[in-house]
């Protein structure tokens, strides 16, 4: 084709297409929705399906949220238990046995692996627990 011929296609496309957009704009939003319903436009199903969408997704990044808030929750409070001395596993034990037979330790229930022997890792634990629980006061030990 030749450029000028293509210039001109392209200016009377471009002339039908601004009158026809000058149409639409010209309608009344209840004329361009009648006009759709007859056409059999679903204009319910489509929002349904819109909301529908915006809400999954909105699930969606609270739930990672949520994990990533847990997530950093359970690090902080490793770091802060870490960051304070423990006293030694035989303290550890005859405090946690101390507390056990008290009348305070009686409401408890512990159960360890293999439910003969704890480990110092056990112990450690259940010291950290016991604390987090308020059941041990950590100032009144000299770690």
């Amino acid at each position: 084709m030749s450029g000028s011929y293509e210039r001109n296609a392209h200016s009377r496309l471009r002339a039908l297409t601004d009158c026809m957009v000058a149409d639409v704009a010209a309608l009344p939003d209840s004329e361009l929705l009648a006009e759709e319903r007859e056409d059999d436009a679903d204009f319910d199903g489509a929002i349904q399906s819109l909301r529908a969408g915006i809400l999954q997704r909105t699930i969606s990044a609270r739930k990672q949220r949520l994990v990533a808030a847990r997530n950093g929750l359970k690090e902080a409070s490793k770091q802060v238990l870490n960051a304070i001395p423990r006293p030694s596993i035989g303290v550890i034990r005859s405090k946690i046995n101390e507390l056990l037979s008290s009348p305070r330790g009686q409401e408890l229930a512990i159960a360890f692996r293999n439910g003969k022997k704890q480990s110092e890792s056990d112990l450690e634990s259940l010291w950290d627990d016991l604390i987090e629980m308020g059941l041990v006061n950590r100032d009144d030990l000299d770690c």
